[in-house]
């Protein structure tokens, strides 16, 4: 129960956080919501043709010393950063995830 007592007491007493601020660099560039834009039908189509593409997932298929294809899915059909420069266990054509 004193246990309690001091563990109440103690997170009562504690003081505020300060507040979160973000700070941006001089050099960084400035941040342009893409929703308050405006497209024309000929950028609708080629963002939504170029979001289909984008959407191909790849897994990265190399060995692991388990013995088995290493599951880490990436967007192009390479290595993921633990396995560069190795082979895929699995043809190409079997690498793409199906979602």
């Amino acid at each position: 129960m004193v246990f309690g007592v001091g563990l109440v007491g103690g997170r009562a007493m504690r003081p505020a956080p300060p507040p979160l601020i973000i700070q941006r660099g001089t050099n960084s560039p400035p941040v342009k919501p893409e929703t308050s834009r405006q497209l024309s039908k000929t950028e609708a189509g080629t963002e939504s043709q170029s979001a289909i593409v984008s959407d191909v997932v790849y897994m990265c298929g190399a060995r692991t010393k388990k013995g088995t294809p290493c599951s880490r899915r990436m967007h192009e059909p390479v290595r993921c950063w633990q396995h560069k420069g190795m082979k895929a266990m699995l043809p190409q054509e079997k690498l793409i995830v199906k979602e």
